[in-house]
């Protein structure tokens, strides 16, 4: 298993590297030059990075059946966001008359976004809503959506509603704002979304169902992204595509932010939690009502219960606990 693991990670960077740069250097760049070029290279293997980043969970998820160590709220909050993302790099890039209204409310001929950002939004919302879709048929073990994330989306669908018609009807006259307000939706639910997974790591003790190389990833492709709207501005002169595209530079910081949190309490908190329950022959007994081992289970058969617990995700803390208080009675037996 750690070999197939490595040698997934080792063929996923290639393959980023792989696309960043033959898309980045064969594809038309927005402009000619050096900066053109390495912008574009950085643009597609931001988009690379970040594209690949969606699979490591998704066939975790597969792999286990179960998804029991992934935040449900994550994964909603995550869909509004990649639904409002994908509108706005949608109509800035393909509508006429937005682009139009972009010109004159920044003075520049063109938006930050480009094609790659794009391909990403909706690549992202195809993986989001399928690793949702994961939720409602694999093993969910005790873990829900919580209220507040059900409120959340329910206020994020009726507002979107709302400026939809809003703008459709006239009442609006231009659509910026509510492009605008979508991509602070996007912005606002990437800084909250975070927040549940992170929670759920502290309360369970353990990273164990939530795929370091996701993080990884999405830090890679967030600190590309950064750096390629500031080698743009840098190099043109015209600083307005970073006012433009303020979700684009907030994503990048955002998710330097939080992705660095999951590598620190994957690695450095966790890191012995993690590794003990890779790692130990789990001797742990059906869960029942008060949660306690059964001393009677022979261990052959506690072996069977141990590995089922394991592809369900059972709490690294708990699981100790329980691998002690077995081993003790049958110690004393």
């Amino acid at each position: 298993m750690p070999n197939r693991l490595v040698c997934a990670r080792v063929l996923g960077t290639l393959l980023v590297l792989c696309i960043g740069l033959s898309l980045g250097l064969l594809l038309p760049a927005s402009r000619e030059g050096l900066c053109g070029s390495v912008s574009a290279v950085m643009g597609w293997t931001y988009f690379a990075a970040w594209t690949v980043s969606f699979y490591p969970q998704f066939f975790e998820n597969l792999t286990r059946r179960s998804v029991v160590g992934m935040s449900f709220d994550y994964i909603a909050l995550n869909l509004c966001g990649y639904v409002s993302y994908s509108i706005f790099n949608g109509a800035l890039y393909w509508d006429v008359d937005v682009q139009r209204s972009y010109a004159d409310a920044f003075g520049s001929s063109s938006s930050a976004v480009q094609l790659n950002d794009v391909a990403f939004a909706f690549h992202g919302l195809v993986l989001t809503s399928a690793t949702a879709l994961q939720i409602a048929i694999y093993d969910r073990g005790a873990q829900r959506f919580s209220r507040p994330c059900k409120l959340i989306v329910l206020v994020l669908v009726l507002l979107g509603a709302l400026g939809g018609v809003l703008t459709a009807a006239g009442v609006v006259r231009s659509p910026l704002p509510l492009l605008y307000a979508l991509s602070a939706t996007k912005l606002g639910v990437t800084i909250g979304k975070y927040i549940p997974q992170v929670a759920l790591n502290i309360r369970r003790g353990s990273t164990k169902g939530w795929s370091i190389d996701n993080v990884l990833l999405d830090l890679t492709g967030g600190t590309l992204s950064l750096v390629q709207v500031l080698l743009d501005a840098g190099c043109t002169g015209d600083y307005s595509k970073v006012v433009g595209d303020p979700v684009k530079v907030g994503l990048g910081v955002v998710t330097l932010l939080f992705d660095t949190c999951f590598v620190i309490q994957h690695y450095a908190i966790y890191g012995k939690a993690n590794a003990k329950a890779a790692t130990l022959p789990l001797l742990l007994a059906p869960e029942g009502s008060s949660g306690e081992p059964d001393a009677s289970q022979t261990p052959r058969a506690a072996t069977t219960t141990a590995a089922a617990a394991v592809a369900s995700g059972q709490d690294t803390c708990h699981a100790v606990g329980r691998i002690n208080a077995l081993a003790a009675e049958q110690k004393e037996r």
